[in-house]
């Protein structure tokens, strides 16, 4: 059976998938904590969590966006 995590450290995995594909932060996004809160209660991963919000507000994934520096 998977190891519980406490909520502070599910929120800190979100930060890093949101930052990762999003290029958002959580606070970017403006996801209040109780609706973290709530998926987390609910069993939601914070991948799982990340990924419906980026689907949810129709986001460009961060791997099909290419940053062009200089030229």
């Amino acid at each position: 059976m998977g190891q519980k995590i406490g909520f502070k450290t599910w929120r800190a995995a979100l930060e890093v998938f949101m930052v990762r594909d999003w290029r958002l932060t959580v606070a970017d996004a403006g996801v209040d904590d109780e609706q973290l809160r709530l998926a987390f209660e609910q069993g939601w991963s914070a991948r799982e969590f990340s990924t419906w919000w980026g689907e949810k507000y129709d986001l460009t994934h961060a791997s099909e966006v290419r940053l062009h520096f200089g030229r």
